[in-house]
C-alpha cells in the first residue's frame, strides 16, 4: 500500500501541500517520525487538544480538516492510534469520496507504521467495490497481510452480484469454508439475492435448501424474486408455514422490486392490498413508489400519492423532500422544485450533500447553469461539502450545453477543495469533447485520467464506443473492448448494449448477435433497454417481426415500455402496416403504459400517409387528453398531409387546429407554413404570412428567405426569386449553402446554364463549396439539356472533391444513358452506387429494367443481345422484389409485360403481373 500512496502523491499535483491537506507527499523526516513512547505532560496536553478537534471535525463532517489533524499529530511526533485512522477511514466512505480518499489514507496509515486491522481493510474494499473496482477488492481481500472475516467476503461477494458476476461470487463460498471463515445468513441472503436477480431461481433454491431454517429476509428476497414470476402466493404460503409473516419491509421489498421491473401498476395496486392485510405502508414504501412514478412520467399519479402520505401523517424527511423536489425537476417544472427545496428549510430541515446534489442536477438539467453555481456556494457556507457527485452533475450541466472550456474549469477547480475527479467525471468530459469534434483533447483528456492512477472503466469504455460509433470506426471497436477487458474491465450490461447496438448500426449483423449471446452465456439478464437495442437492430434487418419482439419480450418476463411500442410501431410504419401499428397502439394502452410524443406522431404520420386525416386528428385528441402537447413534428405531418390538398384554405385550417391543441407560434412554426406554401406555388400567400410573421415580432431569417425563393421558381417567377435574394442582403440576412443551391436548381430547370456558372462563382467567392446537392442540381441541368459529357464531368468533380453522390444524382446519369440506349455506361453507373454504398430506388430498379425492355422489343437488335437483355432484367426484376421489396410502376410493367409476353397476349401479361405484385405487398404488409 506505500507504493500505492507514492504513485498518488507523484501525480496528485493539488495534494502537495501540507498546510492545505493531510495527503501531502511531504512525509515527516526521522526526527518527526520518532514518536515518544512516554510523552511527558507537554505532549499529553498536545494528545487531548487533536483528539479534540479530530472528533469536533468529524462531528461536523469536515473530514480533510480531520484529515489535516492527523497530518499535523505526526509532525509534532503524536502517533495517531488505529482507532482514530479507522474513524476516518469509515467517514470518507459512508460520505462516498471514494476510492482514493480511502487508499490515500490507508495508505498513510501505513507510512506512519500503523498496521490496519480488519476494520480498515473493510472500509478500503468497500470503497472499492462501490466504483466497480472488483477485481483490485478481490485481490486485496486473498492477501493474507490483514486478516479478513466474514465482513470482508461479504462485501465482495454482494459486490460482485450487483454487477451479475454470482457466478464468481458463489466461487468465495469455498474459499470462506477453506480459510475457515464461517458463512452467516448475509452470505447466503446476498447469494439468493443475486441468483435471483439473474434468473437463476434453481440455483437460490438450492442454497434455500441448503440454508436449513431461513430467516424474515431471506423469505422477502424469494417472495420479491417470485412476484415477478406470478408465483407469489407460493412463496407467501411457504412463509408462513416457517412461522413468519410479512411485514412492512417485506412488502415495501416486493414494492422495490415491482418498481425496478418497470411494474409501477402493479407495485400501486400491492399498496392497497397492504392496507387490506392490516399492514401500513411507511415512509420507505410510498418513497420508492413516489419516485419511480416520477421516472416512469406519471407525475400526477406520483404528486397524489404523495398527497396521500401526507393526509395519512406519515413523516415526511429529508428523503421524501430529495425525491419530491427530484421528481418535480424531471417533470420540467423547476419552479416547483425550488418552492420544494424552500419548503424543506422551512420545515427545519438541514440539507445534506445529496438533497443539495439533486437541486444543483435538476437546475442543471433546466439550463439555469448560473443558479447552479451558487448551490455550491450555499454549500460552502453552510459547511455542506460538495463531493465528487456534485461537482460531475455541475460538470455534466455544461458539457450537455456544449461549455466546454466551463466543464475543465470545474474539474480543475475540484482539485482546489481536495475532491478528486473520478473515472464518471473525467468520462463526461472526454465523451462531451469527442461529440464537439475535439478527438485530440479528449485522447490527451483520457492519457491524464490514467496518469493520475485512475483506471479506465465501464463509463470511458461506453464513451469510446460511442465515438468511434458516430465516427464510423467500427472496426477498431473489437480492437478496443479486447485492450480494456485486458486492463480488467469487466463488461456490464450497459457495455454490451453498446456493443450490440454500434454493430448493428454498423452493419456487422453477425457480431452484433454475437456480443448478445456473450451477454447471455455470462447471466447477464437482459432489461427493457438493452431488449428494445436488440429488437430494433433484429426489425431493422428484417431478421423479425413486431409480433416476434413483442411476444419475446413477455416470455423473458420483460415489460415492454414507450420505447419498446415505438421501435416496433416505427417498424411497422416502414411497411405500410396500419393495422398493426393501431393493435399495439391498443396493448400499450391498455397495459397501463403513456404513450410517449414519438408514439403519437408514428400513429399519426402512419393515419396520414394513408389519407386517414380524420383518425389523425382523433390521435391529436387523445394527446389533448393525456396532456401530451404535439410538437413541431407533429405540426410538420399534419401540415405535409394537407398541402396534398393543394388548397391554401386547407392548410390555414390545420394551421389553425393545430394552434388551438398547444403548438406553439415561433419562428419554425412560420418558416414550416411559409415551405408548405411556396412549394405549391403559393407565394402570395407566403407573403402574406411573411408580414403576420414580422408583425408579431419573429424575424425572418436565411430558411425564410430560401423557401420564399423556392416558390418563385416553382411558379416560373424567376426574376421575383432573384429579387429575393437581394432583399434578404439588404436586410443584413447572410446566404448559405442552401440558398445558392436553391438559385442553381431553379436556374437549372429553367435551363438557363450560363445563369448557373455566374451563381456558382458568387457561391465560391463567398467561401462557400458546393455540397452534393448543388452538384445534384448542376448534373440534373446538363443532362436535360443533353449535355452528357458535361454532366459525366461534374460527376467526376464531385468524385474528386469527396463527395459521395445521392440516389437522385445517379438515377439522373442513368436515366440519360438508358434514353439512348446506352445500357453498358448506365450498368456501371449502377455497380458505382453499389461501391459507394448508395441505394438504389424503385425509380432506379424501374428506368433500368424498361430501358432493357425496350431493347427487346427494337427489331434490329440481334436475337442473342435480347436474350441477355432480358436475362439480365430478369436479374434486376427479382432483386428488386424479393430483396428489396419494392414494387414496379405502371409503366414499368408495361414494358416487361411487351418484352416477355407472346404476341398477342400483352394485356393479359400485364393484368397477371400487377396482380402478382399485388399479393408481394400484401403479403409484406403482413409479416
Amino acid at each position: 500500500m506505500i507504493k500505492i500512496w507514492n504513485n498518488h502523491t507523484r501525480n496528485y499535483r493539488f495534494f502537495l501541500s501540507n498546510s492545505r491537506s493531510f495527503s501531502s507527499i511531504k512525509g515527516p523526516d526521522e526526527s518527526e517520525r520518532r514518536f515518544d513512547p512516554a510523552p511527558n505532560k507537554k505532549t499529553r496536553v498536545y494528545v487531548s487538544l487533536f483528539h479534540t478537534l479530530f472528533r469536533l471535525y468529524l462531528r461536523c463532517g469536515r473530514l480533510y480538516g480531520a484529515a489535516r489533524t492527523l497530518s499535523v499529530m505526526c509532525t509534532f511526533g503524536v502517533a495517531p492510534d488505529s482507532r482514530l485512522w479507522n474513524s476516518l477511514l469509515h467517514r470518507f466512505n459512508a460520505n462516498c469520496l471514494v476510492p482514493h480518499q480511502v487508499s490515500l489514507v490507508y495508505s498513510k496509515m501505513i507510512a506512519f507504521g500503523v498496521s490496519p486491522d480488519v476494520f480498515a481493510l473493510n472500509a478500503l474494499i468497500h470503497s472499492l467495490c462501490k466504483v466497480g473496482q472488483l477485481r483490485f477488492a478481490a485481490n486485496l481481500l486473498r492477501n493474507r497481510v490483514v486478516s479478513v472475516d466474514t465482513v470482508t467476503y461479504n462485501t465482495v461477494i454482494r459486490a460482485l452480484c450487483q454487477h451479475g458476476l454470482v457466478d464468481e461470487a458463489y466461487g468465495f463460498l469455498s474459499e470462506m469454508v477453506k480459510r475457515g471463515i464461517s458463512l452467516d445468513t448475509v452470505s447466503y441472503n446476498t447469494l439468493i439475492n443475486g441468483f435471483c436477480k439473474v434468473g437463476n431461481f434453481a440455483r437460490a433454491k438450492a442454497l434455500v435448501d441448503e440454508i436449513g431454517e431461513l430467516n424474515l429476509v431471506t423469505h422477502t428476497i424469494l417472495i420479491s424474486s417470485y412476484y415477478s414470476l406470478h408465483a407469489i402466493e407460493e412463496a407467501y404460503k411457504d412463509m408462513v408455514m416457517s412461522g413468519f409473516y410479512p411485514n412492512v419491509v417485506t412488502f415495501s421489498s416486493i414494492v422495490n422490486r415491482l418498481c425496478k421491473d418497470g411494474k409501477v401498476v402493479e407495485a400501486g395496486l400491492l399498496l392497497r392490498e397492504m392496507e387490506e392485510m392490516g399492514v401500513y405502508p411507511n415512509h420507505v414504501t410510498y418513497t420508492t413508489l413516489v419516485d419511480s412514478l416520477f421516472k416512469a412520467e406519471c407525475y400526477g399519479d406520483a404528486l397524489a400519492l404523495y398527497s396521500q402520505m401526507v393526509v395519512r401523517g406519515v413523516p415526511v424527511d429529508l428523503v421524501v423532500y430529495t425525491v419530491l423536489m427530484d421528481g418535480l425537476f424531471k417533470a420540467g417544472e423547476c419552479r416547483e422544485g425550488e418552492k420544494t427545496f424552500k419548503m424543506l428549510l422551512g420545515d427545519n430541515q438541514v440539507p445534506n450533500a445529496v438533497t443539495y446534489t439533486a437541486l444543483l442536477d435538476g437546475l442543471c438539467k433546466a439550463g439555469d447553469l448560473s443558479s447552479a453555481e451558487s448551490v455550491i456556494t450555499q454549500m460552502l457556507e453552510k459547511s455542506v461539502f460538495p463531493n465528487v457527485v456534485t461537482y460531475s452533475s455541475m460538470i455534466n450541466g455544461y458539457v450537455k450545453r456544449g461549455m466546454l472550456e466551463e466543464a475543465v474549469t470545474v474539474m480543475r477547480n475540484m482539485e482546489d477543495h481536495n475532491i478528486v475527479p473520478n473515472c464518471f467525471t473525467y468520462g463526461t468530459v472526454i465523451d462531451g469533447l469527442f461529440k464537439a469534434g475535439k478527438q485530440e483533447v479528449a485522447i490527451q483528456m483520457s492519457k491524464e485520467m490514467k496518469l493520475i492512477g485512475l483506471e479506465e472503466n465501464n463509463y470511458v469504455l461506453d464513451a469510446l464506443v460511442n465515438h468511434l460509433k458516430r465516427t464510423g470506426g467500427v472496426k477498431e471497436v473489437k480492437g478496443l473492448v479486447k485492450d480494456m477487458v485486458a486492463k480488467g474491465v469487466t463488461l456490464d450490461r450497459i457495455n454490451y448494449t453498446s456493443l450490440i447496438d454500434v454493430f448493428f448500426k454498423g452493419g456487422d449483423e453477425e457480431a452484433a448477435l454475437a456480443w448478445a449471446e456473450e451477454m447471455q452465456e455470462k447471466g447477464m439478464p437482459w432489461d427493457v433497454v438493452s431488449y428494445n437495442v436488440l429488437i430494433n437492430g433484429l426489425l431493422k434487418v428484417g431478421k423479425v417481426g413486431a409480433d416476434w419482439a413483442y411476444k419475446g419480450m413477455r416470455e423473458k418476463g420483460i415489460e415492454p415500455d414507450a420505447a419498446s411500442f415505438n421501435i416496433m410501431m416505427n417498424s411497422l410504419r416502414k411497411q405500410g402496416n396500419l393495422e398493426g401499428i393501431l393493435k399495439l397502439w391498443d396493448k400499450m394502452k391498455s397495459h397501463g403504459i403513456k404513450p410517449s410524443l414519438m408514439s403519437c406522431n408514428i400513429v399519426v404520420e402512419t393515419l396520414c400517409e394513408e389519407g386517414k386525416m380524420e383518425g389523425a386528428i382523433d390521435i391529436l385528441h387523445q394527446m389533448m387528453v393525456m396532456e401530451i402537447r404535439p410538437n413541431f413534428t407533429t405540426y410538420r405531418i399534419f401540415l405535409e398531409t394537407s398541402s396534398k390538398h393543394k388548397r391554401a384554405d386547407v392548410i390555414f385550417k390545420t394551421h389553425e387546429k393545430l394552434m388551438s391543441c398547444g403548438i406553439r407560434l415561433s419562428k419554425q412554426v412560420y418558416n414550416t407554413l411559409i415551405a408548405t406554401l411556396c412549394k405549391l406555388g403559393m407565394t402570395k400567400k407566403a407573403a402574406m404570412v411573411m408580414e403576420d410573421m414580422k408583425e408579431r415580432g419573429f424575424v425572418p431569417d436565411t430558411v425564410t428567405f430560401n423557401a420564399l425563393m423556392q416558390g418563385y421558381f416553382v411558379g416560373s417567377h424567376i426574376g421575383k426569386a432573384l429579387s429575393t435574394y437581394y432583399v434578404m442582403l439588404e436586410a443584413g440576412i447572410s446566404p448559405n449553402v442552401a440558398t445558392y443551391n436553391t438559385i442553381i436548381r431553379g436556374l437549372s430547370d429553367a435551363g438557363l446554364i450560363k445563369e448557373v456558372e455566374k451563381w456558382l462563382s458568387e457561391m465560391k467567392s463567398r467561401g462557400m463549396r458546393p455540397d452534393e446537392f448543388t452538384y445534384n442540381a448542376l448534373i440534373s441541368g446538363q443532362a436535360k439539356m443533353g449535355n452528357k459529357k458535361e454532366s459525366m464531368t461534374l460527376y467526376c468533380e464531385m468524385i474528386a472533391n469527396g463527395l459521395v453522390p445521392r440516389t437522385s444524382t445517379y438515377n439522373v446519369l442513368i436515366s440519360e444513358f438508358v434514353r439512348v440506349g446506352k445500357m453498358p455506361q448506365a450498368r456501371e453507373l449502377m455497380k458505382e452506387m453499389g461501391k459507394r454504398r448508395v441505394s438504389p430506388n424503385t425509380s432506379t430498379y424501374c428506368t433500368m429494367i424498361s430501358g432493357l425492355c425496350k431493347l427487346c422489343t427494337h427489331p434490329e437488335v440481334e436475337w442473342n443481345r435480347k436474350a441477355m437483355y432480358l436475362a439480365e432484367a430478369k436479374g434486376l426484376l427479382k432483386e428488386m422484389i424479393e430483396e428489396k421489396g419494392y414494387i414496379p410502376c405502371n409503366q414499368t410493367v408495361y414494358w416487361i409485360s411487351a418484352a416477355f409476353s407472346k404476341p398477342g397476349m400483352k394485356v393479359d401479361a400485364e393484368r397477371f403481373l400487377k396482380e402478382c405484385y399485388k399479393r408481394k405487398n400484401a403479403r409484406s404488409s403482413d409479416s
